[in-house]
């Protein structure tokens, strides 16, 4: 599940524990840092900065859609197709597959 932390959990319960709850079912889209379903430009911006390291990673937690604590280009390269598609695109790896 997504939770509106825009964090990916294996369940509802794992968010609750997680101190957040369920935005919405099925894994968060990479780069939708408000849990809302979509992914805008300036959560694309966040992203950019978050990989250079002028903002923090816990502006946007689904970025790091691979759990290495950091923000990756093909990660932000997801995000950006994300912003172009009606559904959002989820990688073959990380936790949702």
């Amino acid at each position: 599940v997504c939770g509106c932390d825009g964090g990916t959990y294996d369940n509802a319960c794992t968010a609750i524990w997680g101190e957040t709850s369920v935005s919405y079912e099925g894994c968060c889209c990479i780069g939708d840092c408000n849990a809302d379903g979509e992914i805008s430009i300036d959560e694309v911006v966040s992203a950019v900065n978050i990989a250079l390291g002028e903002s923090p990673l816990g502006l946007c937690p689904s970025l790091d859609f691979s759990h290495d604590n950091r923000v990756t280009v093909d990660e932000i390269l997801h995000a950006v197709h994300n912003v172009t598609r009606a559904e959002c695109l989820t990688p073959s790896y990380g936790p949702c597959n």
